[in-house]
């Protein structure tokens, strides 16, 4: 284990059998006493960069979970004012994107394999056109956003009234 002598200002490597080991390090050169949390001390400008890759992985994670929710709704839109390309494009999306998911299995909606399909069903037999099936894709992805938002948010209900 590497802990650093503020004295020497150097690493040393440490063979630690024992947590009561930690208590009792000493700098190999100097004598000095070595704390047990001593690290090598870190360029600020790493941890700004560590922070701001950290924000930008928070905002990807926000998007991707949004993802779906976002895409849905502007194809329901688009369908409700007969925009068919718009229809069209983000059902596609959606589609291209969820199947991509199973391919590199990090699906996050395996049910949808069954309920797509019977969303389309129930578009075309509602609306008996393509943009209804396009419509009917779309609801099945934004209701099962909205259920599990529900589901998430009692979770997380559930989680905070245990912490009190």
């Amino acid at each position: 284990m590497k802990r650093y002598c503020t004295k020497c200002k150097k690493d040393f490597e440490f063979n630690i059998k024992s947590m009561k080991d930690l208590d009792n390090l000493y700098c190999p050169k100097c004598g000095g006493k070595i704390d047990r949390e001593s690290r090598h001390p870190t360029d600020p400008s790493i941890a700004r960069n560590e922070e701001t890759l950290g924000r930008v992985m928070m905002h990807l994670t926000q998007f991707a979970y949004m993802f779906y929710l976002i895409m849905a709704t502007i194809g329901i839109i688009g369908f409700g004012f007969k925009i068919y390309t718009l229809v069209y494009s983000t059902t596609f999306i959606c589609l291209f994107v969820f199947i991509i998911q199973i391919i590199y299995r990090f699906e996050t909606f395996p049910t949808g394999k069954f309920l797509l399909p019977l969303g389309a069903l129930m578009g075309f037999i509602i609306f008996k056109t393509l943009s209804g099936i396009c419509v009917g894709i779309l609801f099945v992805f934004l209701i099962r956003h909205i259920i599990r938002d529900i589901f998430l948010g009692l979770v997380w209900k559930l989680i905070q009234s245990s912490q009190e």
